[in-house]
């Protein structure tokens, strides 16, 4: 969410017209923030420490790409995404076994 966040700081000035495509996507990393925490509430578990460093992290990378370019919102965009899911299809994997409802959850998130 700090990618879009900050992207969407820098396209309000720069790009305007990437604005609909950059606001409509953190409402679905909130959602899916939100299914996270509940389903880690559910099991007795915390957040990892490190999510601040991430956020950190995240911003400053949405504020490169955004001063990069436009086409470069969407390169890099798609390659955070196409890890982000590769990882959700590693994890559902792994917790098939272990955690049928959170492989669920993964797999629609």
């Amino acid at each position: 969410m700090a990618i879009y966040s900050a992207q969407i700081r820098h396209a309000r000035r720069s790009y305007p017209d990437l604005l609909p495509w950059l606001e409509a996507t953190p409402g679905h990393e909130t959602r899916d923030r939100s299914s996270f925490r509940d389903a880690m509430e559910q099991r007795g578990v915390t957040p990892c420490g490190a999510l601040a460093i991430w956020s950190i992290g995240g911003s400053i990378l949405g504020a490169l790409t955004a001063a990069f370019g436009r086409a470069d919102v969407f390169v890099r965009t798609a390659a955070v995404e196409r890890t982000v899911r590769r990882h959700l299809e590693e994890q559902a994997a792994h917790l098939d076994a272990a955690d049928p409802s959170l492989t669920t959850l993964v797999r629609e998130i």
